[in-house]
């Protein structure tokens, strides 16, 4: 309003965003270590020329090891988009120490988006002593392995049992520095 003028009620007016053209990680991934799952999952927004999120966007969105050799991710690596926004869930890397790895996040016709360089966590046994009964009359055999540093979810997908024809592992406990691992021969 102003004085000597009369107001004016405008039409109704409605705002949308532009065709989409571009992805862009709102919330950056967080490995652990090795194999398991990335404690903060990646979320990846769909937005227009001007940055604004295209709220009608199901596009496909895909992630991929961009760089970083000797990795592998695992999980569910393409997701769509529920109103413009692809949150991945379940994503991990099998790396190697050391190794600096980016991932990408693409999806048709859109530009990508690259994450920051990351390094995961890798754990190193420090110990590793039978439990229990003789192995050769044992049904299964224990281990307690202690770790380098306190973990969490670990399971038998993040182990690997060697010299062994035919054994597998059938249990994992603990927490912290000290596991059990149980293996059938």
């Amino acid at each position: 309003t102003s004085t000597g003028l009369t107001p004016v009620d405008s039409a109704g007016l409605t705002v949308t965003h532009g065709t989409p053209t571009q992805l862009a990680i709102t919330t950056a991934p967080v490995p652990g270590f090795t194999g398991s799952p990335f404690t903060t999952q990646p979320v990846v927004t769909i937005r227009d020329a001007q940055g604004n999120r295209a709220t009608s966007s199901t596009a496909a969105v895909t992630v991929a090891i961009q760089s970083g050799t000797g990795g592998s991710l695992g999980g569910t690596t393409t997701v769509n988009a529920v109103g413009g926004v692809a949150t991945f869930s379940g994503l991990t890397i099998n790396g190697r120490s050391a190794i600096t790895y980016v991932l990408r996040f693409s999806s048709t016709g859109l530009t990508p988006a690259d994450s920051a360089g990351f390094t995961v966590r890798v754990l190193e046994v420090l110990s590793i002593t039978r439990v229990g009964t003789s192995p050769s009359s044992a049904a299964s055999l224990s281990w307690t392995i202690t770790f380098s540093e306190a973990t969490t979810g670990l399971t038998a997908a993040n182990l690997e049992l060697t010299g062994s024809t035919g054994g597998r592992i059938t249990g994992v406990t603990g927490s912290g520095t000290t596991w059990t691992v149980t293996v059938d021969p």
